[in-house]
């Protein structure tokens, strides 16, 4: 076993307490530490060391675990990392893993092995309700105009990412934040993006998404998700508000508005 999979940890998130923390059998087998970031206070787990975080944006728990996924970690002093979502259950060692899929790429992730296109995934993300669809819309009519070629791309699955900590991975990952933030929270739409721009090298994990020899997806039938926290922080942009700020941001009415506004400055000043 090479240096840099003995200097491994094993990682994940869990904020808003929208499922239960599942457990890493394998991580009684391994050497690498498994650590969970959470902003629950009573979380307990027998595999996980749980490590208590504030959570900054408490109303969008699903952007504060994309947070801790993309940039936790700088945090976790190894050379190497793997990043889980919590539905995946590890069925080797993680110093196995590393071995196999990353070589001398910076980062190795699973191809999406379910969708063609980067575009799918885009209309997966809109039928499915998973982001508000002016948000999702936005995303993608700036990537078509600055890089339209990403579109085309087969996308990257991100439950499992394996990273070096280095300066290309963190500008890439500085990217892909910047992305979930300011655009949509699907951090798969942005992921092909961010990795593209940044020039790091990827080393692609040709896996079954659902169940391989290194892993298990846990499905909603399994582990139950508090689909609410998950998706949604009770804002809804109603129709009647939407007409509203439209008007307001037309051109007459800016026009009927300053008009007016001069004129009541001109009676004022009689």
């Amino acid at each position: 076993m090479n240096d840099e999979a003995s200097d491994l940890v094993v990682y994940t998130a869990l904020f808003g307490s929208y499922e239960t923390l599942v457990e890493q059998p394998t991580a009684m087998l391994s050497a690498a530490r498994f650590i969970c970031f959470t902003d629950d206070p009573s979380l307990r787990s027998d595999t996980w060391e749980v490590r208590l975080v504030e959570s900054t944006v408490s109303w969008d728990p699903t952007r504060m675990a994309r947070s801790a996924k993309i940039a936790g970690y700088r945090e976790l002093g190894a050379r190497v990392s793997i990043w889980i979502d919590n539905r995946v259950v590890l069925r080797v060692i993680p110093e196995l893993i590393v071995e196999r899929f990353l070589g001398d790429a910076d980062i190795a992730l699973p191809i999406h092995d379910h969708r063609a296109s980067v575009d799918d995934e885009f209309r997966e993300v809109l039928a499915a309700g998973i982001d508000h669809p002016w948000r999702v819309r936005e995303q993608r009519y700036f990537l078509e105009r600055a890089t339209p070629d990403v579109l085309a791309q087969i996308p990257f699955w991100t439950a499992i990412l394996i990273r070096r900590d280095t300066e290309d991975v963190s500008r890439a990952m500085q990217i892909w934040r910047d992305l979930v933030f300011l655009h949509s929270r699907r951090d798969q739409l942005s992921v092909n993006y961010a990795l593209h721009v940044s020039g790091v090298t990827v080393s692609p994990m040709r896996l079954v998404n659902g169940e391989s020899e290194i892993h298990t997806w846990l499905r909603a039938d399994v582990l139950p998700k508090k689909r609410e926290l998950l998706y949604g922080h009770g804002y809804r942009y109603r129709l009647g508000m939407k007409l509203w700020d439209s008007l307001i941001a037309s051109k007459l009415y800016i026009r009927v508005r300053g008009r007016a506004q001069r004129w009541k400055w001109a009676r004022a000043a009689s």
